[in-house]
């Protein structure tokens, strides 16, 4: 036989080179041998599957379909189309044709207590809102020309209405312009937390367990901003306890718990600071105080300030009586005795009575000192 390899797309090719090469046919090319699932008693006819059997008997010998196939047992039955099922994972998939389809669209929150109540998109909710409740949707189509002119536009209309408007989610990025949507505060659903230890509010959740379609729709192009805003809030009213404090209101209550005033002090200073309008900042409650403190750490004696950096410079100032600090500069202060240090560089030198006694009697030595592992 020739060294020269061939090669060849089936067997059957193989097996037709092989009788005209040499004699081995069986010996070089044998058949491909298959399991034998089932065999026709009629013409003895072998079969892979038994699927293929009676498919063979009702081509070949279909009078003779009942005595050359046994007919198949089905386990699991559907009680409201009467199918039939071998294997349990194939019945349960089946049942869930029978339940109900869950809808993705939205639903009215003035009607959604209602059995018949139907789910609509967008446009459509807001033409039913019209046609059922006589409830207008109004969207505005406003222009900015830079992004503090909208936040400050923002901040005033949520000052009017004592309502806010969150963002949900990212910001959608395109290669033309980016949009950013925010959505009332009140809209969504009530998700619990954590393992349903705590219980809920005495004033409720913030969220209606449903849709209300005010929103805004922020879009960015060629630095301009184009904004579309529906200001009509529906399925709830305009209540003073579901908002938060502002960053505003935060800071300056910050202060005033870092200064360690004490929480009584604050409160009557709230309340006595009420003058016509009522605010969220007058509605202040010690809960609200402990929640600044622990989000901005500033129950740690270590912690003069919110901001680290007032925090660090009150702490050097403190202890520059003690003659432990050698040295310290300050972010964002020039050093004209080290020119090598930048504006923004920030320079700590600090040793206490004990490393300098190990200075004198060690100096000839290097010394490391680790203050996170006690040495």
């Amino acid at each position: 036989m020739n060294s020269k390899k061939h090669h060849f797309l089936s067997i059957r090719n193989i097996r037709k080179h092989v009788i005209n090469v040499v004699d081995k046919l069986e010996e070089l090319a044998p058949l491909k041998t298959f399991k034998i699932g089932a065999v026709c008693n009629e013409c003895d006819k072998t079969f892979v599957k038994y699927s293929s059997l009676t498919q063979h008997v009702k081509k070949y010998h279909n009078d003779k379909l009942s005595q050359l196939t046994k007919s198949k047992k089905y386990l699991f039955e559907c009680e409201k189309c009467q199918k039939h099922f071998t294997h349990f994972r194939h019945f349960k998939y089946h049942k869930k044709i029978h339940e109900e389809k869950k809808t993705k669209g939205l639903r009215c929150i003035l009607c959604k207590q209602e059995s018949d109540a139907e789910c609509f998109t967008k446009p459509d909710l807001f033409k039913h809102f019209k046609i059922r409740h006589d409830v207008d949707i109004i969207t505005e189509q406003l222009y900015f020309t830079s992004l503090e002119e909208f936040k400050t536009w923002k901040k005033e209309k949520e000052k009017q209405s004592n309502e806010l408007f969150v963002k949900p989610y990212g910001t959608d990025k395109n290669k033309k312009f980016t949009t950013t949507k925010y959505k009332c505060h009140r809209s969504g659903f009530y998700k619990s937390k954590g393992k349903h230890l705590r219980h809920l509010k005495t004033q409720g959740s913030k969220k209606i367990n449903g849709y209300c379609p005010a929103e805004m729709s922020v879009t960015e192009i060629d630095a301009r901003f184009e904004v579309e805003y529906v200001s009509t809030h529906v399925g709830h009213t305009s209540d003073l306890g579901h908002l938060t404090l502002n960053e505003t209101e935060r800071n300056k209550l910050a202060v005033q718990i870092a200064a360690k005033i004490p929480f009584e002090t604050i409160l009557d200073e709230v309340r006595e600071s009420i003058n016509g309008t009522l605010e969220r900042c007058h509605l202040l409650t010690k809960k609200d105080l402990y929640n600044i403190e622990r989000s901005l750490n500033l129950n740690k004696e270590a912690r003069r300030h919110c901001n680290d950096a007032i925090s660090v410079d009150a702490w050097v100032q403190e202890i520059r009586s003690t003659g432990c600090v050698l040295f310290y500069k300050a972010q964002g202060e020039c050093c004209t005795d080290y020119p090598l240090l930048n504006n923004n560089d920030f320079a700590l030198v600090i040793m206490n009575q004990g490393q300098h006694e190990m200075l004198d009697r060690y100096g000839d030595d290097c010394i490391c000192i680790d203050e996170t592992f006690g040495f």
